[in-house]
């Protein structure tokens, strides 16, 4: 990751000298953006390396149309899937999108809270 770290500031440092940017101007953006980066790429590695057991309960998958049909890797037993018609960049601002995982909380999180006692609760878990 010490190796990627340095490639990426090379490379934002050298973008930002494209547009006249550098020096000390530079060097708290860009060590804020790689260290964003390199944290993200450390934990997908390691989540990558990490067994994980499979999904319990139903699970959602929202896709994009021209996603691939493949959905083995989830390792869920109950898969929902949902197709939606827009491309991948578009999918997280799709109202569809949205509407799909609203309908799948309201029928399958929400009821697994029923009768707990805890419907509409702002508690912390602090006090009694």
């Amino acid at each position: 990751m010490r190796l990627i770290g340095a490639d990426l500031r090379e490379r934002a440092r050298l973008a930002l000298a494209a547009f006249g940017f550098g020096g000390a101007d530079v060097s708290g953006p860009v060590e804020g953006v790689v260290g964003v980066y390199v944290e993200w790429l450390t934990f997908l590695v390691a989540a990558h390396y990490d067994a994980q057991p499979p999904p319990r309960g139903p699970v959602l998958q929202v896709i994009s149309q021209g996603h691939p049909d493949d959905a083995g890797w989830l390792g869920a037993a109950d898969l929902r899937t949902v197709r939606i018609p827009c491309d991948r960049p578009e999918l997280a601002a799709n109202a569809q999108a949205r509407a799909a995982v609203l309908d799948f909380l309201q029928r399958v999180a929400l009821p697994a809270s029923a009768g707990t006692g805890h419907e509409g609760s702002t508690r912390t878990g602090h006090g009694g």
